[in-house]
């Protein structure tokens, strides 16, 4: 949040772009990113020792892993630490539930979007 609006909702205007450029100039970019290799190699591994861990024991579902990987890098390289054990799980899960209630929100029809022209 910034000034109390967000990136992903402010309207497209000088604040917008100021926003826009200091995320890809100083989050996004080749040195910050570089910078987070060890890190990234560091969570796929675990994510994969894991996965090696549950093989004959549980079941495994892939998508949940790779939101949690995903989840965990990024948290890692914006806010400095992760998720660990049972917590990660729990919350990464719980999460992504909350994303894809908001993405099916977000695709589902509001009678808003009807145009009519009632006479």
């Amino acid at each position: 949040m910034y000034g109390g609006s967000d990136i992903a909702w402010r309207t497209n205007g000088s604040e917008w772009h100021k926003l826009r450029t200091l995320v890809v100039q100083d989050i996004l970019s080749n040195i910050s990113l570089d910078g987070c290799y060890a890190l990234r190699r560091r969570k796929v591994r675990e994510i994969v020792k894991d996965i090696y861990r549950k093989i004959g024991s549980s079941k495994v579902n892939v998508g949940d892993q790779m939101f949690l990987i995903t989840l965990n890098v990024i948290t890692s390289m914006l806010w400095g630490g992760s998720l660990q054990g049972e917590e990660k799980s729990r919350l990464g899960i719980e999460f992504r539930q909350v994303v894809m209630e908001f993405v099916r929100l977000l695709g589902a029809p509001n009678i808003s979007d009807l145009s009519f022209n009632p006479k």
